[in-house]
């Protein structure tokens, strides 16, 4: 008997639902006027379906950003950016509009978003594609009874961000935040800014002056430590395809690196090494600190080139500035050891040096000039002695006596430290203007 009682409820049941596609009836008449509400409004409501009694009609999502809080990671495989944010989406729902006359002045409702219908917001700069989601399902909403509704989700998004590391430490880099409808076209759905005119309510409000509207607050921003944020603006824009449109909004955010830590471990080291290089050149060729030091000043570089390999991202597109003028200066330093040894070989030769050469340094000694350049307290009148010795002339009507003509060996040694000095300090300024970002 009972087993008949029930199915008799059953098809009673269908048919009610059958016909006309009513509602089943309140089993609690006496409930809360927000309860009769609901029951009403969510009777054959489907989620699925774009709320609108005209299917030709445009539904127009409206978008504001409230900025909390950004960081910027330079990883191997790929550079991300984390957006932490308040995301207000706001489009009008045709379907749940009432008189509040008839609720006991009831006038919103809050709802969770997987009971309503809400627009498949979508980032399309995402990083990890298999972790595609979109970003009001599990969002609190209010419906108002003109049927508009508000989502206020805490959003986090992690965005593609082709770095360019060319200027490192000092880099500044521009990323982007694509949203967009991932199943709608702009027949569909389409895209504005939530705001008109001046707002009062937050004082902290960028204003973008091409389109008169506020399109995102930095309230209550938590500036990120290593990045500053320079600029963000929010555009919309549509892309056209055959027959449709696809709109998206895009909030664009100009990053620049605060370069105080790395421009002090990275940059000073780098010009203290170059000018060792070049202070090797004044040192005795043949005293053996200067071979020590242009050895550990080799050594240096190597250590330190690998240092900042640890410290900058993996990048394949460029490489930074820094690293090559790291590697240049390396190359110097192994020049500077190479001519050291040439240099001291030369200094300790005891051979009469070969004519031409001996004609050089005459002439140079001559003047003042190449006296200061060799660093030498020889005489004009000295130096035509030594000219005279080397050919075989009587020089006892000078009273001066000229150097030996090994001296001239010496004189060989401080003219090439000389002249490399000048060398290298031409090639580090040029470095140094190129490289040095």
């Amino acid at each position: 008997m009972q087993r008949w009682c029930f199915s008799l409820l059953v098809i009673i049941r269908m048919s009610q639902v059958i016909e006309g596609g009513s509602c089943p009836v309140d089993p609690h008449p006496v409930s809360s006027a927000t309860v009769r509400l609901k029951n009403d409004k969510f009777c054959n409501y489907d989620t699925m379906m774009r709320p609108v009694t005209d299917a030709s009609r445009t539904t127009t999502v409206k978008v504001f950003m409230w900025l909390k809080h950004l960081d910027f990671q330079e990883t191997t495989n790929a550079n991300e950016l984390h957006i932490h944010a308040w995301m207000s989406w706001e489009w009008k729902d045709e379907l749940l509009q009432w008189n509040p006359e008839d609720y006991e002045g009831v006038d919103e409702l809050q709802l969770i978003s997987s009971s309503i219908w809400v627009p498949d917001i979508a980032l399309y700069s995402m990083v990890d594609m298999s972790s595609f989601t979109t970003f009001l399902l599990d969002a609190r909403c209010i419906v108002n009874n003109g049927g508009m509704v508000r989502c206020v989700p805490p959003t986090v998004y992690q965005a593609l961000c082709v770095a360019d590391l060319t200027k490192w430490p000092f880099d500044s880099h521009q990323c982007a935040l694509r949203l967009g409808s991932w199943g709608h076209t702009g027949e569909h759905i389409n895209f504005t800014f939530l705001g008109e005119g001046v707002s009062i309510k937050d004082k902290y409000t960028f204003k973008n002056p091409s389109y008169g509207r506020f399109l995102y607050s930095t309230s209550e921003y938590e500036p990120n430590r290593e990045w500053e944020l320079l600029n963000l603006n929010a555009t919309w824009r549509v892309e056209r395809g055959t027959n449709h449109t696809f709109p998206t909004v895009v909030y664009d955010f100009y990053l620049k690196r605060h370069a105080g830590v790395p421009a002090a471990v990275v940059l000073v080291p780098a010009l203290v090494l170059a000018t060792l290089t070049l202070l090797s050149f004044w040192i005795e060729a043949g005293s053996s600190s200067r071979i020590s030091l242009c050895s550990m000043n080799v050594f240096a570089h190597c250590l330190y080139l690998q240092y900042v390999g640890f410290q900058i991202p993996s990048n394949g597109d460029s490489c930074p500035k820094i690293v090559l003028f790291f590697r240049d200066s390396m190359l110097l330093a192994g020049m500077s050891l190479v001519i050291t040894v040439i240099a001291q070989s030369l200094a300790t030769l005891t051979s009469v040096p070969p004519g031409w050469l001996s004609s050089i340094f005459d002439w140079l000694l001559r003047y003042r000039a190449g006296q200061i350049m060799l660093l030498t307290g020889l005489t004009p009148k000295q130096a035509l002695v030594s000219k005279r010795e080397d050919v075989g002339e009587d020089a006892a009507t000078l009273t001066e006596e000229a150097p030996p003509p090994t001296t001239k060996w010496i004189f060989l040694v401080i003219l090439l430290d000389r002249i490399m000095f000048l060398v290298f300090l031409l090639v580090l300024l040029v470095l140094l203007t190129a490289l040095i970002p």
